[in-house]
């Protein structure tokens, strides 16, 4: 019904949010590599790099967790408050009444 799939989308944000934060946080340890080193000097360790700097894609990939973030808040409060303004044949009747 309309509550499960609320449910699914909100389940679906936080997973994207907790998946590209995981990777912008692995992301840095991989500067230590050899081929890095080479491109960017030998001051680059983990999460430093060094004489390379942190361009667009990265800094866009952080606010998409923001967005990610306050997109799962909105879905949660926003799918609360549109309980209560359903007409009361499509709200879901009490599992008491329906086991007859």
């Amino acid at each position: 019904g309309l509550e499960g799939e609320g449910k699914t989308r909100k389940r679906a944000a936080r997973t994207g949010a907790a998946g590209l934060m995981i990777g912008c946080m692995i992301y840095p340890d991989g500067w230590d590599s050899a081929e890095v080193k080479r491109m960017c000097g030998d001051k680059t360790d983990k999460y430093t790099l060094g004489a390379c700097t942190v361009r667009w894609a990265y800094i866009l990939a952080i606010i998409g967790i923001l967005d990610a973030l306050i997109l799962a808040f909105l879905a949660f409060v926003l799918g609360n408050r549109q309980d209560n303004l359903l007409p009361d044949d499509f709200k879901i009747e009490n599992k008491e009444g329906s086991n007859g």
